[in-house]
């Protein structure tokens, strides 16, 4: 490989570990505020919730940095990774309105991107598998992001998913 090449390859390996580690680290930072701040965590549009929301959809965007530097080679499997990512970013776009307007997107359009977010994330956790972007435990934590933020209580649900995104980073510096 040239040298030049070699550059580019190193490259993505740190901008795909450094987005994920960044992920990691917005959620673990909005863990703290969401138990510091539990009492008014859940109202988006002050306090503590407002801070959390900015957190997460940071966090969001940030993630979906890291899945886009995480697409595998072949056209057929970055194309079926396409909707989870732009799922994520638009849900961080979401999150982030919320602190803008002070209004929650209606429910019926937050629950489709959950859903498309979700079936993103599984898909792309295993092609990225499948195309050795990533070990299989790398592809199974992706694939577990979202059930982990809804299934599990709050502050237990961050802190699995900075470890997630953590889990990500150190995958993203394998060569």
């Amino acid at each position: 490989m040239s040298t030049a090449t070699t550059d580019i390859v190193q490259a993505g390996r740190r901008g795909r570990s450094l987005a994920a580690f960044g992920t990691a680290l917005l959620i673990a930072a909005e863990a703290v505020v969401s138990t510091v701040g539990s009492e008014t965590v859940s109202d988006h549009t002050a306090g503590a919730g407002l801070v959390s929301e900015a957190l997460l959809g940071v966090a969001f965007l940030t993630a979906a940095l890291a899945l886009v530097f995480f697409l595998p080679r072949r056209v057929p499997a970055r194309v079926a990774c396409l909707p989870g990512i732009a799922a994520s970013a638009l849900t961080g776009v979401a999150m982030l309105g919320v602190t803008v307007t002070g209004e929650e997107w209606p429910e019926p359009i937050v629950t489709v991107l959950v859903l498309v977010n979700l079936a993103g994330l599984v898909a792309q956790g295993v092609i990225g598998w499948r195309a050795r972007v990533w070990p299989w435990w790398a592809g199974l934590l992706v694939s577990l992001f979202l059930p982990a933020m809804f299934f599990l209580p709050n502050p237990v649900n961050s802190v699995t998913m900075a470890l997630i995104w953590a889990g990500v980073g150190l995958a993203g510096r394998r060569p």
